[in-house]
């Protein structure tokens, strides 16, 4: 399963010079947790506005198409914003002998930040029960779930109601565990229920197929390797019930780039987990 969590939204905008600087309506998710507002100045100029209330950095993208500007469109900027950050992030220039000028944007959003630099020194701990062991039944490099922006993913089988550990510390930043849905179609792509956990490098940690109700932590929690965190379950694109783990930095508003976990376990301290194998937690 390719986790991905990024909406995006569009916004036709009439941009003219106006008596007095004014900002168009916030066109924001459903949420509120990102927003892009446009301000118009009497200086023929249009400046584009994200806003940001996570309590975690995000990147966003935003694609702006349209004519009659200065500047050459379609263009697409991708910026990361810190918590709570508002950011100017595109300004266009239309001059007053031009036509009505045309615009039209579109912005799509994800969690963590393209600057993120993963601790290669960092050590991942298996995300369940000390003495417990459970095969791997899709890993790095794997079937086509696995591959290009999920290459570096791992999927536990294991039965639902697991009880699952954080396999590294950090704050925890969404959580969905209302979804009852689950199958081998893509049309269950968006019902997986998981867990979004930002580490120390601000890189991104994702537990995801989470049983209904099966999340037992608290956005804003603070969680340290070994806590339990949620219960595995069967929701979402799956064709049977298992945890799927990975870790990634953005790339930008659309895309993650996923990184490779080494893991502690009992038969090896430091070892990249393979397909068909199964691998006993420790402490």
């Amino acid at each position: 399963m390719l986790v991905f969590f990024a909406t995006s939204w569009l916004l036709a905008s009439a941009l003219l010079a106006q008596d007095k600087p004014e900002y168009t309506e916030p066109s924001c998710t459903d949420d509120k947790l990102v927003c892009l507002q446009i301000q118009l100045t009497t200086a023929n100029y249009s400046y584009f506005w994200m806003s940001s209330t996570a309590r975690a950095e995000i990147t966003v993208t935003l694609e702006v198409s349209g004519k009659n500007t200065l500047e050459a469109l379609p263009v697409a900027v991708t910026e990361t914003l810190e918590p709570a950050q508002k950011l100017n992030i595109l300004t266009l220039r239309h001059a007053p002998a031009m036509p009505e000028v045309e615009i039209q944007e579109q912005f799509s959003w994800g969690w963590g930040s393209n600057k993120a630099e993963h601790d290669n020194t960092s050590t991942y701990y298996l995300p369940y029960e000390i003495g417990k062991s459970y095969p791997i039944t899709n890993a790095y490099n794997g079937d086509s779930t696995h591959s290009g922006d999920g290459v570096y993913a791992l999927d536990f089988a294991m039965p639902i109601g697991t009880p699952i550990r954080a396999a590294r510390e950090g704050m925890v930043i969404a959580t969905k565990d209302s979804s009852t849905e689950g199958g081998p179609s893509n049309k269950f792509a968006d019902m997986a229920n998981y867990i979004t956990i930002r580490h120390p490098d601000k890189t991104i940690g994702i537990y995801a197929h989470l049983k209904h109700l099966g999340v037992a932590v608290k956005v804003g929690q603070y969680v340290k390797v070994g806590a339990v965190i949620g219960y595995s379950g069967n929701t979402g694109f799956s064709t049977g019930p298992h945890l799927h783990l990975e870790t990634y930095r953005r790339i930008d508003g659309k895309r993650r780039l996923t990184i490779a976990m080494s893991f502690v376990t009992a038969e090896y301290p430091r070892v990249i987990l393979e397909r068909g194998k199964a691998y006993k937690a420790v402490k």
